[in-house]
């Protein structure tokens, strides 16, 4: 993994700026109405959000839509979205394309080329194409020791605190 992005994780996850989500890359965590929406993230959407704070080319942290959004082309062909392999070619795909409207529909913005990233997504929960390039993982899911993230976040239920060390020891 790029020791880069690895630390970038590693910090994230110890920190308290995320609140841990189970079963789902993101989600909006309870609140009462009128209350400032908070959101959960697994531990792979924790490492997605940090790269979309600093600007990794096609991905974006659209909090008004309760989505991250990725660049990403339809194939036709294929009948499926295509993601881009690493920010480099993400920053070429973008050439031209509009910046996300986070009051549009969800198919409003996949006609303008962004999908979200979660289950049931272009990505199925797993990380974007992306983020595995920028990161220097080899994995969408990366085994980290006996376990993949999604297992030790959700299956074996583990704090982030507990899936940092696993990070830092294995990656």
């Amino acid at each position: 993994m790029n020791p880069e992005a690895k630390t970038i994780w590693i910090d994230a996850l110890r920190s308290d700026r995320y609140q841990q989500a189970r079963g789902s890359f993101i989600d909006v965590a309870p609140h009462l109405e009128g209350e400032t929406k908070q959101f959960q993230h697994c531990c792979l959407a924790v490492l997605t959000h940090e790269a979309a704070d600093r600007q990794v080319p096609g991905v974006r942290w659209t909090p008004e839509a309760e989505d991250i959004m990725i660049v990403c082309l339809w194939d036709a062909h294929e009948e499926a979205w295509r993601q881009p392999g690493s920010p480099d070619e993400a920053e070429d795909w973008m050439t031209g394309y509009p910046e996300i409207d986070p009051t549009a529909s969800y198919e409003a913005r996949q006609h303008d080329g962004w999908a979200w990233v979660g289950s049931n997504s272009v990505t199925d929960g797993d990380l974007p194409r992306v983020i595995v390039g920028w990161a220097g993982l080899g994995d969408a899911n990366p085994a980290v020791g006996e376990h993949d993230a999604i297992d030790l976040n959700d299956g074996v239920k583990l704090s982030f605190a507990e899936i940092a060390d696993r990070v830092e020891q294995y990656l």
